[in-house]
């Protein structure tokens, strides 16, 4: 999304009367940077009924967030009975 906001009114508390206190919260949808993601893949069967498999990746400006870096790496390992 390139361009875009909300103002929300959110509830707060009540007080002793018994009526709803609410905030004011103005959030933009629109991302401050674009994210960049490199990532890999890696399979390889262990045994004809087994896998396993490697994977990563590096994002740079994760979530839309200037400067925000974030990394995830996985892996699993599957075997069918």
């Amino acid at each position: 999304m390139e361009q875009g906001s909300l103002n929300l009114r959110l509830p707060q508390g009540r007080n002793l009367q018994g009526e709803v206190n609410f905030a004011e919260k103005h959030v933009d949808l629109a991302d401050s940077a674009r994210q960049f993601q490199v990532g890999f893949e890696y399979a390889s069967p262990v045994t004809p009924a087994t896998n396993f498999h490697l994977g990563g990746a590096l994002m740079l400006n994760e979530s839309g967030k200037q400067g925000k870096t974030g990394a995830k790496l996985l892996s699993s390992i599957t075997h069918r009975f």
